[in-house]
This record gives C-alpha cells, structure tokens and sequence, in this order.
C-alpha cells in the first residue's frame, strides 16, 4: 500500500495555497514551490523565464522549482477554465507525482519481494 497526497494549504477563509501557521502572524503559501511554479509559468512563460538569484519563490536557481516548472508546464491546458487556478494546479501537482509513483513502481520488478 503506498499512500500520498498533495501538499496544500487552505486558510481559514478557505483560500487554497494559503496557510496560517502556528506561532507566524502572517499567512504563508503552501506549497510555496507549487505556488511559486506557478508564478513563474503565468507571469513570465517557462520558456522565457531567467533565473532571479534571489530566494523567493520564484529563483529558477532553484532545482526543485525548475523541476517542478518542467512539469507542470505542459498540464496547464485548461487552467483558464477552472474555478481556482491554485486548486488546479494543486491537483496537477498530484497528478505529477501519482505518476512519479506509479513510474517507480512499474520500473522496479522486484519492489514487492523486500516489502
């Protein structure tokens, strides 16, 4: 049995990629990475997006987030349809690493013979 789920927030106002943590007074992205991924793809264009440098969310010098751009990327046909952009793109996230799993698994016969 392999169990996951995506990383998301929703605040108390039920805004999703949004998160009040304990002890912070400010509310939070969660998943940043998601939401900063994001950010790059509609504000700038993958394709067209020059690493900032910086450490924010959107630093392309950033591995994660280049990966997480590269995939994401290509499954936001649509996204201009949905209700929630951050909602859509939380469940593309899940889709990215359902298949991820499910790649890893068939790509190792042998995965069940330890377990």
């Amino acid at each position: 049995l392999v169990c996951f789920a995506p990383h998301v927030g929703i605040d108390a106002a039920g805004k999703v990629g949004a998160l009040q943590r304990d002890g912070q007074t400010k509310v939070s992205k969660a998943c940043g990475a998601a939401v900063g991924a994001y950010g790059v793809i509609s504000s700038k264009g993958a394709a067209t997006a020059k690493p900032s440098g910086g450490n924010d969310d959107t630093d392309l010098f950033d591995p994660q987030l280049n990966t997480i751009v590269n995939l994401l990327e290509p499954r936001l046909g649509g996204i201009e349809k949905a209700a929630d952009p951050i909602s859509f793109v939380t469940y593309q996230m899940y889709a990215i690493v359902r298949d991820l799993i499910d790649e890893c698994v068939e790509g190792t016969p042998d995965v069940w013979d330890f377990a």
